[in-house]
């Protein structure tokens, strides 16, 4: 369960913030805000509500946006770590053309594959909405895939 929940908040910043060293500086930041959580409720990672992982990331996302957008860039070389298929190039087109809420809302749902009620939960949204960005998301990504 710990190497997954490490895994999805890695994926989670490497595919949002497009900076691997930002995104590292970001992942370990947001795992050790799920640790303090889960120690001061005393829950095991077991119990972890999905939700709050989602709204952990969200909040250190906001933090470190800036500076993975406008601080140094690093090369997005580490893609083989991670098991998925998504085209590099294309990936950061999308995220560039794209709506926060869209990309975000397509990392989580397909990417990651956290039910829409936990991202709803973890962002503070209704379903439909989360559901809303998703599908926006995926039209876009599809028509740059396809055109």
């Amino acid at each position: 369960m710990v190497g997954s929940l490490k895994r999805n908040i890695a994926n989670f910043f490497y595919f949002s913030l497009l900076n691997e060293g930002v995104a590292v500086e970001a992942s370990s930041k947001a795992f050790g805000l799920i640790n303090k959580t889960l120690k001061s409720k005393s829950m095991s990672v077991e119990k972890l509500e999905p939700s709050l992982v989602v709204h952990e990331c969200n909040n250190v996302f906001k933090d470190f946006f800036k500076k993975a957008r406008f601080g140094t860039g690093v090369p997005l070389e580490a893609g083989w770590q991670f098991n998925t298929n998504i085209d590099q190039g294309l990936w950061r087109h999308f995220v560039r053309d794209s709506d926060e809420d869209e990309y975000m809302a397509v990392i989580w749902s397909s990417i990651l594959k956290f039910k829409d009620e936990d991202i709803a939960k973890g962002l503070g949204v209704t379903v439909g909405t989360v559901r809303h960005r998703t599908g926006r998301g995926l039209r876009k990504l599809g028509s740059m895939w396809g055109g």
